[in-house]
């Protein structure tokens, strides 16, 4: 790739990974082709190819080999830098930080009343009403005088 011009930047990581970066033009080339047609995110600025290998200072010396023989309109840059590590990050304090927003919550519903029985604070309190015979509504028989069907489900209810 880099006898033919085709590499625009490597970054050489700490953790002995390798992000070679393609120009655009060459992206079109039919060997590089599938690289641009990864899907809906496909990165065309890059790294398009990763690798990893055993000794970045081997690495270096056979790179600092080529690039030597390369003509000076061909020369390409090449940087070092050190690897970003989000999922590190996530799984060292993502667990801490889901415990606490859960605790939150919970003590937020806890305060609101909302949910069957209301808040913490509630437990001794009963919802229940009380019961007023002289408010009872009664329904008999003649009070559905004349609706043969309603007469015949209530005495199901009643012999239930």
């Amino acid at each position: 790739m880099l006898s033919q011009n085709d590499v625009k930047e490597i970054v050489i990581y700490d953790n002995n990974i390798i992000d070679v970066s393609l120009k655009e033009n060459s992206l079109n080339k039919s060997k590089y082709q599938e690289l641009s047609e990864r899907g809906l995110f496909a990165n065309k600025q890059g790294p398009h190819f990763q690798f990893r290998v055993t000794s970045t200072e081997k690495f270096d010396t056979d790179l600092d080999e080529i690039l030597q023989t390369l003509p000076d309109n061909q020369k390409i840059g090449v940087s070092r830098e050190q690897p970003s590590d989000y999922f590190g990050f996530l799984f060292n304090w993502g667990f801490l930080i889901l415990i606490l927003f859960g605790f939150w919550y919970l003590m937020r519903r806890v305060t609101t009343g909302s949910g069957p029985g209301g808040h913490i604070f509630n437990i001794g309190k009963s919802r229940a009403s009380l019961f007023d015979a002289d408010n009872k509504i009664k329904t008999s028989f003649t009070d559905v005088a004349g609706l043969e069907e309603a007469k015949e489900e209530v005495k199901e209810v009643v012999d239930f």
